[in-house]
This record gives structure tokens, C-alpha cells and sequence, in this order.
């Protein structure tokens, strides 16, 4: 799991970096598709320890990781130090680019020097001069991205806004399987780890046998 929220971070942290080079020296003026996973019975759905929200340890690195019923992974990862859209202002990077974006409380689009870097649909309209909500990510050079790294049938993608705080979400990432005696085989993006549940901590092991992400169940 590392490997892939370092991946989702390297790739924004790029569109970071092309924005800032894309942008103009202003300094005097003023201005996808669910996974449906391993097919489990009832009774499998209503025991199985795995189903649920998991927290990293170093939410930072590790994320959130949703188990549903259906053997279907998501996760959410906090890009917050990356891009922020606060009230009426977006920030890339550590970047104003406000003079660049355009919403109009349904549609956002970034887009510096001619270079369109992503475009967003807010699934519920609300006030231009409010960013809160959740959004699709439907294009730009980070779509383009993540599509590069994760193929083009990548999992859906969208953002959570909520202040200051923006959120990562990718539906439909993976699928797990349960081997019995509280061990799983979790398969995302091309990676494959194993999984152990010791009541409320959940330990991720990476090819080699080596530990490489700690989760707590969320309450």
C-alpha cells in the first residue's frame, strides 16, 4: 500500500511542478468502475473481520483502505499538502492559482499557460465561491497520469473537499480473497500483499514477507 500512495503522490506532486513552471511570473500584477471482487456467501459478508475502514498508522503514507462485503477494495489518501481549495482559493502546490481555475459551482478547471492540468464535476452543484463537496476527476495531465501508471481501465477517481483538507478517493482498486485463520491475499493496482488481522490491527506484508504497512480498524 506504500508503494501505491507514494505512486498517487509522486504523480500529484508532478502536476505540481508542471503547473508552477507553466506558470506565468505575475509578480506585478495583481492578480471507474467498482471492483466486484471475490464472491462471498451471507455468512461470509456478515463475519468476515476484514470488511470495513481501516486507518493507517502514518495515514499520511499508508492512507485509508475500505474493505467492502463483495471482496472490493478502495482507498483514500490525504493530498492536502500537495493541493487545497479553501473557500474561494486553490493552492498547488504551495501556489496560489486562482487567477488559473475556473468554477462555476459545478465544473472546476485548472488550467495554466494553456496547459489544461485537471478538471474536476462536483457531484452536487452548490455556490462558485465554495469548493466543499466531493468531485469527479474527469481530465487533465493527472488523469492522464494516473492512467499511465494503473492502465486504462484505472479504478475511478474523485476528490473530497472539505476546508482545507482534500482527499484522494480511488473506487474499485483492488480485490482480496480470505485464506483462512484471519489471513487475506490483497491484490491493487498490480501489487499483491498479504494481510493479517489481529483483532483491531491489521498488518500488510509486502512479495518478500516484509511488513509493510500497519492499519487500525476505524471506530
Amino acid at each position: 500500500m506504500k508503494k501505491l500512495m507514494a505512486l498517487l503522490m509522486g504523480c500529484m506532486m508532478i502536476v505540481c511542478t508542471a503547473a508552477s513552471c507553466g506558470k506565468s511570473d505575475d509578480s506585478d500584477s495583481e492578480g471507474g468502475k467498482k471492483g466486484s471482487g471475490t464472491s462471498q456467501s451471507d455468512d461470509e459478508k456478515q463475519t468476515d473481520p476484514i470488511v470495513g475502514t481501516w486507518i493507517g498508522e502514518n495515514p499520511e503514507e499508508d492512507g485509508f483502505v475500505t474493505f467492502d462485503e463483495n471482496g472490493g477494495i478502495s482507498m483514500k489518501g490525504d493530498l492536502s499538502e500537495l493541493i487545497q481549495f479553501d473557500g474561494g482559493k486553490v493552492v498547488f502546490g504551495g501556489e496560489d492559482f486562482t487567477q488559473y481555475a475556473e468554477f462555476d459551482g459545478e465544473n472546476f478547471t485548472l488550467n495554466a499557460e494553456g496547459q489544461e492540468l485537471l478538471t474536476l464535476k462536483k457531484t452536487e452543484k452548490g455556490s462558485a465561491d465554495n469548493y466543499d463537496g466531493t468531485y469527479e476527476i474527469t481530465g487533465g495531465m493527472f488523469v492522464d497520469m494516473m492512467a499511465s501508471q494503473f492502465g486504462a481501465e484505472g479504478s475511478g477517481m474523485s476528490f473530497k473537499v472539505d476546508g482545507k483538507t482534500t482527499y484522494m478517493i480511488i473506487d474499485g482498486m483492488g480485490t482480496y480473497t480470505a485464506n483462512g485463520d484471519n489471513k487475506y491475499t490483497v491484490t491493487a493496482m498490480g501489487e499483491t500483499n498479504e494481510a493479517v488481522i489481529d483483532g483491531n490491527k491489521l498488518t500488510m506484508f509486502d512479495e518478500n514477507g516484509k511488513e509493510d504497512a500497519v492499519f487500525t480498524r476505524e471506530k
